[in-house]
């Protein structure tokens, strides 16, 4: 019904102008021209009848009166330039979704038709949908740089086994010293002994080949 009122609205709309254009012609070359006047005013009838059968048959705006706001699968974290997808739900079904507005905190993170994309910007973001005085549910997004994590933990991961390493290095180097230090009077002891030990020795024999010259 909505169509045939618009169709009579655009109808009698051309159809005013092209009745009095023809009423005039008429009067110029004397003419009867009242029954173009009568079709021109009986089309200005139509189009005022259109108007009003359009305006009452068109479908009314009906306001959201609620907007529930769900990701599938939602998870603790996302990625840097990942796209969430999302649900959202108007009620009633029939209601307006075209004034719907996407809101995110920081304006880190976009709208697409078919979700949520996140910046290169980390950090805790929470969105929500909104239309006129009705808000949706507000959902928390904790975005990071997975790659940059990944890499900054092998970069800890080796700097605590060269430290691990260069401990052990150290360890086994004090234990050195320490052996080194234990053992050091007993090598200087036998180095002291070592030299009188031969210069007694040394005297035994000559002592016992004098003994036997003298015998």
């Amino acid at each position: 019904m909505n169509n045939i009122f618009l169709l009579l609205t655009i109808i009698s709309f051309l159809g005013i102008p092209f009745f009095m254009a023809w009423a005039v012609i008429c009067m110029i070359r004397k003419r009867p021209s009242k029954k173009r006047f009568k079709y021109a005013g009986a089309s200005a009838l139509a189009l005022v009848a259109g108007l009003i059968g359009f305006g009452i048959t068109m479908d009314k705006v009906i306001e959201p009166e609620d907007i529930v706001l769900s990701i599938p699968g939602y998870q603790e974290e996302y990625d840097v330039n990942t796209e969430i997808p999302v649900n959202i739900t108007v009620l009633p079904e029939n209601a307006d979704a075209g004034s719907l507005e996407y809101i995110s905190d920081g304006g880190a993170l976009t709208f697409s038709e078919s979700g949520i994309i996140t910046g290169s910007l980390e950090g805790s973001f929470n969105i929500y949908v909104k239309s006129g005085d009705v808000t949706s549910d507000i959902i928390s997004i904790h975005v990071v740089d997975i790659a940059a994590r990944e890499e900054a933990e092998r970069q800890r991961a080796a700097e605590e086994q060269a430290l691990k390493e260069a401990t052990q290095k150290r360890l086994e180097e004090e234990k050195a010293a320490e052996e080194v230090q234990r053992e050091a009077p007993e090598r200087q002891l036998w180095d002291f002994l070592f030299p009188i030990y031969f210069y007694v020795l040394f005297i035994d024999i000559r002592i016992i080949t004098c003994y036997r010259i003298i015998r």
